[in-house]
């Protein structure tokens, strides 16, 4: 939950977000002013037109940044990728670029608990967070097929070389 707060302090651009956030307190204001691109991921319209939004801002010069997993996710690295943004990128000769966030520890991952406990657990306590984050290279294939699991090796590499350092 914390991944576009932080990015959004270091990229310029717009965002995909599942639809709940658009219905969040504060955040879903902040949201809805700021130009983010909303998807219910259940509803194929939904996700048709999220897609439409998204070449639409591709075809403006402006990036945007998705999150393929879908969810918020905690694993030893990435889950699952959805192909759908990542494809339509390729599709259109758009670089994509891939981003990394790692946290200190798990205990910053939001799960299922009421989003307000989780930023007073986050920020309650005293000193900075410091988190550790990574602008890849651009993804070069030559294949379409390719290119979904070629994004997802990238951002692995960068957690795997996160944790190292």
């Amino acid at each position: 939950m914390l991944d576009p707060l932080i990015e959004l302090s270091w990229i310029d651009t717009y965002i995909l977000s599942k639809a709940e956030v658009g219905d969040y307190p504060l955040l879903g204001k902040g949201a809805k002013e700021t130009g983010v691109v909303f998807v219910d991921r259940e509803d194929h319209k939904s996700r048709k037109n999220a897609l439409g939004a998204i070449e639409g801002l591709l075809k403006s010069n402006c990036s945007v940044m998705i999150y393929p997993e879908g969810t918020t996710y905690y694993g030893d690295l990435t889950g699952d990728f959805r192909k759908g943004a990542i494809e339509l990128a390729f599709d259109m000769g758009v670089p994509i670029v891939p981003v990394m966030i790692e946290y200190p520890n798990s205990s910053f991952y939001w799960s299922h608990e009421m989003l307000m406990d989780y930023f007073i657990r986050i920020f309650r306590p005293a000193g900075k967070i410091i988190v550790k984050g990574k602008i890849g290279e651009p993804i070069i294939s030559d294949f379409r097929k390719n290119v979904v699991k070629g994004t997802q090796n990238a951002i692995n590499e960068m957690i795997i070389e996160a944790r190292q350092n």
